[in-house]
């Protein structure tokens, strides 16, 4: 990403000496419309008409879920038929679930708990809006670039991310997907809310990002450019 090239280069690096490229998604596995997204919304038992927030990966401080949870209260406030699905598993899942208890929208938060990577393509397919909440956390961590947000990308999903690390290097906000301030609930109650309320929007944004997988985010095109740095040292070393 390019924050950790910004990193690099403070550590020391010649900025000429630091090439970026993006992480790669397999723009045929992860499609839109695929058809076992409706199945799993009858396993899910989510009726049909309701609006599914879908935010997927480890339970752990990094990911930002409680932001999201804690967006909910206003969301469902303007928006009363929507349910925000997590998928994932990880050691905060019992304390994310007392604050969707304590903020009294437990009912409307599903925790899906891990899901086998196989099946990875009928959720997000099942998506009508994906969410990256991801924060930098206080030691430093942070998401580079998040396989999920490509594969959600690749899926046609109107995405709503945290403008932190590498997510503005593939999500361009208003262009294919919204870029809110990370760990402001408000803010991303907002995003949220203002594709929720606009199909013509979310499926601008999602047919958007679903065209940048194609035309620069495929794994051809991550080869192409390792191969193509490969031939410049090669090039230099005579």
């Amino acid at each position: 990403s390019g924050d950790l090239a910004r990193r690099v280069i403070r550590l020391g690096m010649p900025e000429n000496r630091v090439s970026v490229i993006p992480y790669g998604v397999d723009v045929e596995r992860y499609q839109p419309d695929q058809e076992p997204a409706q199945a799993l919304r009858a396993a899910l038992q989510i009726p049909d008409g309701q609006q599914i927030l879908m935010a997927m990966g480890r339970l752990v401080y990094k990911k930002g879920f409680s932001y999201l949870i804690e967006a909910m209260p206003g969301i469902l406030a303007r928006f009363p038929n929507t349910v925000l699905l997590i998928a994932g598993e990880g050691d905060l899942r019992a304390d994310l679930e007392r604050l969707a208890e304590a903020l009294g929208v437990r009912q409307q938060v599903l925790f899906a708990g891990h899901v086998a990577w196989q099946d990875t393509p009928a959720y997000l397919a099942l998506a009508d809006l994906f969410v990256l909440p991801s924060i930098l956390d206080q030691a430093g961590n942070v998401d580079g670039l998040p396989n999920v947000l490509l594969e959600a990308m690749a899926s046609g999903c109107a995405i709503v991310a945290s403008n932190v690390a590498g997510v503005p290097d593939v999500i361009v906000h208003g262009q294919n997907g919204l870029l809110v301030p990370e760990k402001d609930a408000g803010a991303l109650a907002e995003g949220i809310c203002t594709l929720l309320g606009d199909p013509l929007l979310r499926r601008r944004l999602g047919e958007a990002a679903r065209a940048a997988t194609l035309d620069h985010l495929s794994w051809t095109h991550t080869a192409q450019r390792v191969i193509s740095v490969l031939k410049s040292c090669r090039q230099e070393g005579g």
